[in-house]
């Protein structure tokens, strides 16, 4: 495992002590516990960082369509006075 970088250091030393011991099964399920938990803490901080970007650009899109719709009808309104 410690030839192949996807393993962090953490992973590598309790499969040595798990090994040693022989519970393999527990450790893995606390490892499993711990990398489950800190994905779910990126996930919320990734969603409270992209919603507000997203809501101004689904804004902004809303905006053009709107303009490009309304614009030709005021343009006829300007053209006929």
């Amino acid at each position: 495992m410690a030839m192949h970088r996807i393993f962090d250091q953490r992973m590598i030393a309790l499969t040595k002590v798990a090994e040693e011991v022989n519970k393999l099964e527990i450790i893995y399920d606390q490892l499993y516990n711990q990398y489950s938990e800190e994905l779910e803490v990126k996930i919320k901080a990734l969603n409270a960082l992209l919603e507000p970007i997203l809501i101004i650009i689904v804004g902004g899109l809303v905006a053009v369509m709107l303009i490009a719709m309304y614009m030709p009808i005021f343009q006829i309104g300007v053209g006929l006075s």
